[in-house]
């Protein structure tokens, strides 16, 4: 699995950010974003749609920060994941391939900085 990004740092417009994790693949998918200081979430069951949450950063500050994805074969629609970290509508990371065959799963988390500009 390879992980991509839009840049690094990542400048969003806040203080109020909305992240979403979200799959479009047919492998069962688990993400978790995770910030400096805040409390992050997770997203265990994408084949139910995306998840979402605003989390309120200061304006002006950098933060160090990490997304997960692990996509799973066993009892999936197939191997394909297309997973990706938005925050407010833009995309910040994404992982699109299929798990390799011989594998039961694939999964890799990627760190990067999230700057906070004001909008």
């Amino acid at each position: 699995m390879q992980i991509e990004l839009a840049s690094n740092p990542i400048r969003v417009h806040g203080p109020d950010v909305e992240f979403t994790l979200s799959d479009e693949g047919g492998a069962h998918v688990f993400m978790i974003f995770s910030i400096e200081g805040v409390d992050g979430f997770e997203h265990a069951e994408a084949n139910k749609g995306a998840k979402s949450k605003t989390i309120t950063l200061e304006v002006g500050k950098t933060y160090d920060s990490n997304v997960f994805f692990a996509a799973h074969a066993f009892q999936a629609l197939n191997r394909a994941y297309d997973s990706e970290l938005r925050a407010n509508g833009a995309p910040v990371a994404w992982a699109k391939d299929n798990i390799p065959e011989g594998q039961a799963s694939d999964r890799k988390s990627k760190s990067f900085k999230i700057e906070v500009v004001s909008m």
